[in-house]
Parts: structure tokens; C-alpha cells; sequence
């Protein structure tokens, strides 16, 4: 499912299937948080966002997947209701 995403050619294997993982759990945040609710055109475009932000996050020097996680989720909480914000 993955593959199709900026990171996936620029990393080695273990640093890509770290990142792979962060991108699901963050993915499946997202869904949670009903972000795409009624507008799943939008899915590649926040696919794509939130693949370059993991990746920007690691290029900075973060290492922990929580904390990846949780500094790419960070830029869609704008685009929440203040009740979605809640983990």
C-alpha cells in the first residue's frame, strides 16, 4: 500500500519500514479523526502531506516513531473540530 509514497525509494530497507509503520498508524489516525469524512478525493493529497511530513520529521533528525508520528499528525489538527483533537 505504500509503495507509492515519497519516502519509499530514498531510505534503506530498515529505515523504510520504520517509516512505512509510522505512516499507518498516523494513516489510521487520520481516519479516526474522521479528516477525510466526506472527502475522499482529498485522500492522495493527504496521503502524500502526511508521507513528506514523517519524512521531513526524520530528515531533522527524529529517530523515535512516536514522536514522528506525532509531529506529522501535529499539522492536521488546524483541519479538526476542537473535539476531534482528542487521542
Amino acid at each position: 500500500m505504500t509503495n507509492d509514497l515519497p519516502f519509499a525509494r530514498d531510505y534503506d530497507g530498515e529505515t523504510h519500514a520504520l517509516l512505512e509503520g509510522v505512516f499507518e498508524r498516523a494513516w489510521e489516525q487520520l481516519e479516526e479523526r474522521h479528516l477525510l469524512a466526506g472527502q475522499p478525493e482529498n485522500a492522495t493529497e493527504v496521503r502524500e502531506e502526511l508521507a513528506a511530513r514523517i519524512a521531513d520529521a526524520y530528515e531533522k533528525g527524529e529517530r523515535d516513531p512516536e514522536t514522528i508520528q506525532f509531529v506529522a499528525l501535529r499539522a492536521f489538527d488546524s483541519r479538526l473540530k476542537p473535539d476531534q483533537t482528542k487521542t
